[in-house]
């Protein structure tokens, strides 16, 4: 079993509701982010958005469209351009 890392950041009123981070403990091979918008508890409220989230997992093997998967590489630029727009 994969250790994860899960971080989480309120976004506020600003965008998204949440971000999440996580990555594997040991490997560190990928970073994943995670956004998460608003209303996301009734995305789900009837069975055709169920059936269709499902489908989507079928066809594509990506359950959300707004999650990111980043390399060491890329996590590292995305690093140093935040740290840049933060000065």
């Amino acid at each position: 079993m994969k250790d994860y890392v899960n971080l989480y950041y309120d976004c506020g009123e600003v965008g998204c509701d949440i971000m999440r981070i996580s990555y594997d403990v040991k490997e560190k091979d990928f970073l994943y982010i995670s956004l998460f918008g608003h209303n996301l508890h009734h995305s789900f409220c009837c069975w055709s958005n169920r059936l269709r989230h499902i489908w989507k997992i079928i066809v594509t093997g990506v359950p959300y469209e707004d999650e990111f998967l980043l390399t060491q590489d890329q996590a590292k630029k995305l690093m140093l351009d935040l740290q840049e727009f933060t000065k």
